[in-house]
């Protein structure tokens, strides 16, 4: 049995926060992070929802902005 991917989604006052998120490298690619993201997004109870990415991950960025997401700081 090997854990394919996980996410997890805290709704707080109307938004949902999104994070984290990961896949199993041999999965990476195939479209499961996407499916995990459209699953959180289309149960989360708040009518926003943001993703928080570790500054040293900037990697990422692209994956959540093809996603729909905006960059902005705090």
């Amino acid at each position: 049995y090997i854990d394919v991917g996980v996410v997890r989604g805290v709704t707080h006052n109307g938004v949902t926060e999104i994070g984290p998120i990961a896949v199993h490298p041999d999965h990476q690619g195939k479209g499961v992070g996407r499916q995990l993201m459209t699953t959180v997004e289309s149960r989360a109870k708040g009518g926003k929802c943001t993703v928080g990415i570790v500054s040293c991950r900037s990697d990422v960025i692209p994956f959540f902005e093809h996603m729909g997401y905006e960059v902005s700081s705090l």
